[in-house]
């Protein structure tokens, strides 16, 4: 919910800032005070179109700051759209407007475009009035807020629908994947073509690495084979006979005829014979190395030469790397493809079987998904009924007694996740009037007054936490106007409501109260924005009540208004 408010050269507004909690915030003042100027700031927050004028006369730039304060239910809504919240849950949005027609936005530092502001703007706060930001106008909404309405019984059948409906696709995919006798013989001849293609190089896993080695090694033959013939000449079978074998085998044998004259020498000479058996094998080693290097590894004929080896070494790296850069990028995914397209051939070959088996189940799917449907829709009716119920009695209470709501459900000729319904709030505000979608209302006092009413019904299913009201006690008084202030004191418990009102029943119910004032010298004129102590807003309930002038009676009527406001907020 919002924590504050900082304007900065916005219309008459000079500086001011609105710290403002959680309940009922109230704002109050003259007409043409400058009330409406705190909302319209607050709406450059939330994406609202900015033109030069708004930049108060004299200045090159306006700007307006909102510190929001973020719980963790809609930290992931948030995520979705790309905005980290910070440690300590705060959301700092600032908008900056100049004089030039350029502006900026950032959130949490970070520059933002408007649309993004908007984006944001919408799971943050709701705006009732002459204002745009209205959550609850948007059709696509209703079907949700009805659902969640619902709660469980919804959500359990419309798992379910999720469910049968991904299944439903799933079948529909692979009947179009067998497609039509001509459709299903030409993905049979290509899948065919691939396993032949792939088969006849015969990859195996690691080919590439291996082959890659094992040319390296046959380019660099001839040096190998000098290499391993100096050391096996050295080693073991140099013609005259002065090896490092000979000589071993030699110092052994002297050390064996020195253990027997002195036994405690014995160790040396089997240190000697393990020595001499390590060389004799590390030679073997040399010479099976040097002769699968002869023969190409393994892999080639041994009579052909290095360059024809190689030859073919290359060759097959260019078969392999031909499969890798159509079928994966790796001989493992090769491999991998191989295996599924010989799965999709047997597939294939017995599409009339499969075709008959998944129209059954696509059948039994497409009658299941109807009846979740229609099982979904009548709860959805039967929950309207008791929304449509109390939002009546609640505009009756709120002084539109006339006023017709409903919520109208139709059948659209798709199906989705959410149904075959679709789902639109109506209303007729006044007697005689046809329904209509709620965003055809007019009257500003009308709509912020249809949406507390919708509000203090749906409140339960409503995420966003700050609802702001502008123009609900236009044309009511009395009964009416009570009524209304304690629809929004009950709907403050828990939320954070801002509203501007003219009507002392609604302001005395304030958990906040801030005085708007305009003052004006012979230079200019600006707007303050001042938050009211108990005995100010004593004072403030009185000029609503017996205005410009101010007496002991209208004073004590005032204490004695939020007296009786006090034990209203207790109930």
């Amino acid at each position: 919910m919002l924590q504050s408010l900082h304007i900065k050269n916005v219309a008459l507004i000079d500086e001011a800032e609105l710290i403002v909690g959680e309940g009922l915030n109230i704002l109050s003042g003259e007409t043409g005070a400058g009330k409406s100027m705190i909302i319209d700031s607050l709406g450059l927050i939330l994406g609202g179109k900015a033109g030069k004028d708004v930049i108060r006369t004299g200045q090159d730039n306006a700007s307006v700051t909102a510190v929001f304060s973020v719980d963790d239910g809609l930290k992931p809504v948030l995520s979705e759209l790309g905005v980290d919240v910070a440690e300590d849950d705060a959301l700092i949005i600032t908008r900056q407007i100049s004089s030039t027609g350029k502006g900026t936005c950032r959130i949490n530092g970070v520059l933002a475009t408007v649309a993004m502001l908007r984006q944001v703007g919408a799971v943050l706060v709701d705006i009732h009035g002459q204002h745009e930001h209205q959550s609850l106008l948007s059709q696509l909404r209703h079907i949700s807020l009805l659902d969640k309405f619902a709660d469980s019984a919804a959500s359990s059948v419309k798992d379910k629908l999720a469910d049968a409906i991904r299944k439903y696709r799933d079948v529909s995919r692979k009947i179009a994947a067998i497609g039509d006798g001509g459709s299903a013989k030409a993905r049979l001849e290509m899948l065919l073509y691939q396993q032949a293609e792939i088969e006849e190089v015969n990859p195996q896993g690691g080919d590439d690495r291996r082959l890659e080695k094992l040319r390296d090694v046959l380019v660099n033959s001839v040096k190998i084979k000098e290499l391993t013939g100096a050391a096996l000449n050295l080693l073991y079978q140099d013609e005259s006979g002065d090896t490092a074998f000979e000589r071993m085998t030699k110092a052994a044998a002297q050390l064996h005829e020195l253990a027997k004259l002195d036994g405690e020498t014995a160790k040396f000479a089997d240190a000697v014979d393990v020595m001499v058996t390590t060389l004799r094998e590390t030679c073997r080693d040399i010479y099976a190395y040097s002769d699968n290097l002869a023969d190409g590894g393994g892999d080639l004929p041994g009579t052909e030469s290095e360059s024809s080896k190689i030859d073919k070494i290359e060759r097959k790296l260019e078969q392999l790397h031909m499969l890798k850069k159509k079928y994966g990028g790796s001989v493992g995914a090769v491999l991998q493809h191989l295996e599924h397209v010989k799965t999709e051939i047997e597939e294939l070959r017995s599409s009339d079987e499969r075709l008959e088996q998944l129209g059954q189940e696509k059948r039994a799917l497409s009658r299941e998904v109807s009846d979740l449907c229609a099982a979904l829709s009548a709860i959805r009716k039967e929950y309207a009924a008791t929304i449509t119920a109390g939002v009546s009695a609640a505009l009756a209470d709120l002084g539109m007694p006339d006023a017709m709501f409903d919520v109208e459900i139709t059948r659209s000729q798709a199906f989705g996740t959410n149904g075959f319904d679709r789902v639109e709030f109506m209303i007729s505000a006044n007697k005689g009037e046809p329904l209509k979608p709620l965003a055809k209302i007019a009257s500003g006092g009308e709509m912020s007054r249809v949406m507390l009413a919708l509000k203090s019904v749906l409140a339960d299913t409503d995420e966003i936490e700050t609802f702001i009201f502008d123009e609900i006690d236009a044309g009511i008084s009395g009964r009416t106007a009570q009524m209304v202030a304690e629809k929004l004191s009950r709907l403050a418990r828990g939320r954070q409501i801002l509203c501007i009102t003219h009507l002392p029943q609604i302001a005395a119910l304030a958990d906040a109260h801030f005085l708007i004032e305009k003052h004006s010298d012979s230079e200019s004129t600006r707007t303050t924005v001042v938050p009211l102590d108990d005995e100010a807003c004593v004072y403030e309930l009185a000029r609503l009540t017996g205005g410009a002038k101010i007496t002991d009676a209208t004073l004590t009527a005032a204490r004695e208004m939020k007296r009786l406001a006090r034990e209203v907020m207790q109930l």
